[in-house]
């Protein structure tokens, strides 16, 4: 997959979590956004989008169950499994 394609995965990924929940306001989104981007470079340029979220789920986030915990580990189940947390931090920055 080429760069421009990853990124728009990755984004239209974001806005169909985000779609009609308290992230669809832009401050809310972005702040999202930023955390989402970080986690993903938390877990080191090879880790896949599966990885991400079952670390996530084992260290506990899926018990949170806020909007913001339920939005994050959804972002990383719908993206496509083997997409690296490189791509997944690239597309987030475009």
């Amino acid at each position: 997959m080429n760069t421009a394609t990853i990124s728009l995965s990755v984004m239209d990924t974001l806005h169909d979590v985000t779609m009609d929940t308290i992230f669809d306001a832009p401050e809310r989104f972005d702040a999202l956004k930023r955390d989402l981007r970080m986690l993903a470079e938390e877990h080191g340029p090879d880790a896949t989008a599966v990885q991400i979220h079952a670390e996530l789920c084992a260290g506990g986030l899926v018990d949170k169950l806020s909007p913001r915990a339920r939005a994050m580990l959804t972002f990383f189940w719908n993206l496509k499994p083997d997409m690296t947390a490189r791509e997944i931090v690239a597309g987030l920055e475009a």
